[in-house]
């Protein structure tokens, strides 16, 4: 028999520490409605707190309105955001830049990746991508802020193979996933026939699928 929650019942299945794959792209396809459930229930409840919300290109209108991973922005409620780019919701890019939050910044292809990663239960990512940049461990490892280094958690390192510098991202476990879809079937299969971009749906859902999320 099909079964369905509410945005409300759906920010409940959400528990303290969790990381949350959130979808979107900047300006298009953020999924609002649940992330203001969300919001709506930790203001309500206090809860829950300290999420991890892992994005490509972060939700967010580009203006400080609120919307998209913004809806997250109150206290306490996110503890770490990893992502390709922030600007977007300027009220957490705030945040950040505040130390409220631990923040990592990794190149857009290398978020993409490893949701792909996460899905196929591979260890890591490894590549080239971002030697020498902000990513590369000699030059802070994609920590953007003293938060992120005050935890001394490590989200890519150098390594040589094959007599070539490499890095290496590893992968890591997604308990839940917020997504924006146009439809969706008794069985539980979304489609995003009429959204605006087809980016990374498929593979945040299957990353958190495959991880047991």
């Amino acid at each position: 028999m099909a079964q369905r929650i509410t945005a409300e019942e759906a920010a409940a299945l959400i528990q303290d520490n969790m990381t949350l794959g959130v979808g979107g792209f900047g300006a298009y396809a953020a999924p609002d409605e649940l992330l203001s459930a969300l919001a709506e229930r930790y203001e309500r409840l206090g809860s829950p707190r300290a999420l991890t919300a892992v994005c490509g290109i972060s939700p967010g209108s580009n203006r400080p309105d609120g919307r998209g991973l913004a809806r997250l922005r109150a206290p306490g409620l996110l503890d770490t955001v990893m992502a390709g780019h922030f600007a977007n919701p300027p009220e957490i890019a705030e945040l950040i830049g505040t130390n409220q939050v631990a923040a990592y910044a990794l190149p857009l292809g290398v978020m993409l990746h490893l949701w792909r990663a996460i899905a196929g239960h591979k260890p890591a990512v490894l590549t080239h991508v971002g030697l020498g940049t902000f990513a590369d461990p000699r030059n802070g490892g994609g920590k953007i802020n003293q938060r992120a280094k005050d935890t001394g958690r490590e989200v890519v390192s150098l390594i040589e193979l094959g007599g070539r510098e490499c890095l290496f991202y590893p992968a890591f476990p997604l308990d839940v996933c917020f997504l924006r879809a146009t439809y969706g079937d008794e069985a539980g299969n979304l489609s995003i026939r009429n959204e605006a971009m087809n980016v990374e749906q498929f593979e945040v859902a299957a990353a958190v699928h495959n991880a047991g999320g």
